[in-house]
């Protein structure tokens, strides 16, 4: 068994790319930990120290970063420093770091290496920085399109990058090309699967999630055969859909914890079947009394941890949702778009998403949705988004709005209307230049 591992891993197969995955994470982990130690000093110190942290992170004899110019690595400390010690350089600056960033060439270091440093530019304030960061990594992925001879982990970048750009013909050509050789046949369902839901092609689409189903699902899928379903988010907007909402068969929201924690029902609605929960049942495990379960039709869970969970599962009230893990180009789902995508899986009739604004207000959620201390300060939210990285969410929700497979309400629409560089300078006036000037 062990061998035949290490054959893998020499191979280049899955399960390498899934330890290389992990390890990637755990030091963009240690990188940001290190440069929060450096902020810390004294000033005179700083810059020093962060140039440092930030050459040993693109010099690392693991993987080669050459490519990138010395003076974009020192403009990026620059702005680390000033951000995270909330003093705003002058905008001609930064506006010079876009045109910098744009003028990058795409090949010069790896897609991954792309990826961290699209991670780590949003991790520190530079969302502008990273949303162009993020198009270097697409551009660098789309070579596998045309290479004769590519790695099996650079066709699925390639695969993933054109997903995320809702280019499903190179999409299509992509998983033509990839072998099971390198990859298990279940991993390949998983990735045709994805791309049959967000084509649109619905009679594939259910000839791959069939053999997938568990007597729950099952039961899931008969429950919502034919319905309209209303995705109900956290974000209050000041619209009053209450009565919109309500009217649709099904009502799902997500982290429903009791009548007490729910919002203004002349803007939110007062009914709710389906709720999902994320990391928040970890909190909910040490609830007294779990009453509130038994308003639910269904309650889905992410994963089965607790035993109040395997109760509820064995009584078919509950499942677990299909995941978006290995599939999206970078980050992890937000909780809305997760319950699209495990929605897309079944026969409603249709699905429409309402109180979603994608963190583009002072105000994420209503109040009630958080328990108390979670609600992160401004500069604390940076690695949070980073970690989802916000443009991820919003391809993934725009991609099906266009194709008509989802409908949203008017404060949705008009973000998704925005380009990504446009949501991104909003993102920065509310989580970076606002909450600096009121200090």
């Amino acid at each position: 068994m062990f061998k035949r591992i290490l054959n893998h891993i020499r191979q280049g197969t899955f399960f390498s790319v899934l330890l290389q995955n992990k390890a990637a994470k755990q030091r963009e982990r240690r990188v940001q930990k290190t440069l929060d130690r450096k902020l810390d000093l004294p000033d005179q110190d700083v810059l020093a120290g962060v140039e440092k942290t930030l050459k040993k992170y693109f010099n690392n004899p693991l993987s080669t970063y050459e490519g990138l110019p010395n003076d974009y690595i020192r403009n990026i400390a620059r702005f680390i420093i000033s951000r995270r010690s909330r003093k705003l350089l002058p905008d001609e600056e930064y506006y010079a770091l876009l045109q910098q960033t744009e003028e990058l060439d795409h090949t010069g270091i790896s897609c991954a290496n792309w990826k961290r440093l699209c991670y780590l530019a949003f991790c520190n304030g530079l969302f502008q920085v990273s949303a162009r960061l993020r198009d270097k990594a697409i551009k660098n992925a789309y070579q596998n399109l045309d290479s004769k001879d590519p790695n099996p982990g650079g066709l699925i970048e390639a695969f993933k990058a054109a997903v995320d750009q809702a280019d499903y013909q190179a999409a299509e050509a992509v998983l033509g090309r990839i072998s099971g050789k390198f990859y298990d046949q279940a991993y390949l369902n998983n990735l045709s699967l994805y791309y049959y839901l967000m084509k649109r092609d619905k009679e594939k689409a259910w000839s791959l999630v069939q053999p997938l189903l568990t007597a729950n699902d099952l039961a899931y899928a008969d429950y919502l055969k034919g319905k309209s379903v209303a995705v109900v988010g956290p974000a209050p907007s000041g619209e009053d859909l209450g009565s919109e909402i309500d009217s649709y068969d099904i009502v799902v929201r997500p982290h429903y914890k009791g009548k007490e924690y729910v919002p203004n029902s002349k803007e939110f609605g007062t009914r709710v079947n389906v709720s999902y929960y994320g990391g928040i049942i970890k909190t909910i495990n040490e609830f007294d009394n779990l009453h509130f379960f038994n308003a639910l039709d269904y309650a889905v869970f992410k994963a089965i941890k607790y035993p109040f969970q395997e109760k509820m599962y064995k009584k078919q009230h509950s499942r677990v949702c299909f995941s978006t893990k290995v599939l999206l180009f970078n980050g992890v789902a937000n909780m809305i778009p997760l319950i699209i995508f495990d929605l897309l899986h079944f026969k409603t009739s249709k699905l429409k998403v309402f109180k979603v604004n994608f963190h583009l207000a002072e105000q994420l959620y209503y109040d009630g949705y958080a328990f108390k201390g979670e609600e992160a300060s401004f500069i604390s939210r940076w690695p949070l988004f980073a970690g989802h990285n916000q443009i991820t969410q919003l391809n993934f929700t725009r991609n099906l709005w266009y194709s008509g497979q989802i409908e949203v309400d008017e404060s949705c629409e008009a973000v998704l209307r925005l380009t990504n560089e446009e949501y991104m300078s909003k993102m920065e006036d509310i989580y970076v230049k606002e909450p600096i000037k009121k200090s």
